[in-house]
């Protein structure tokens, strides 16, 4: 990732038409053992919803409606 981090440089060794990446991200306030553990993996692995930071997610915390609008409108993309 290049230090602005708004892209992702890869040096490949080959041709192919395709990439597999993964994203997984890890937030302290947010427990394996959290109802919404594995919801909130999945739709920040798909990059439709943030953590506050990038080690805290915030569970608890109230959404503004244009975020809202925002992650629904990210969410299209994989229905």
């Amino acid at each position: 990732m290049n230090p602005s981090k708004t892209s992702l440089i890869v040096d490949l060794n080959h041709f192919s038409q395709c990439v597999v990446l993964s994203f997984q991200s890890s937030y302290r306030d947010v427990p394996e053992i959290h109802w919404a553990y594995k919801t909130i993996q999945e739709l920040s692995a798909k990059q439709i919803v943030k953590g506050q930071s990038e080690a805290m997610f915030n569970p608890s915390g109230s959404i503004p409606s244009q975020e809202q609008n925002m992650q629904l409108s990210s969410a299209e993309r994989f229905s």
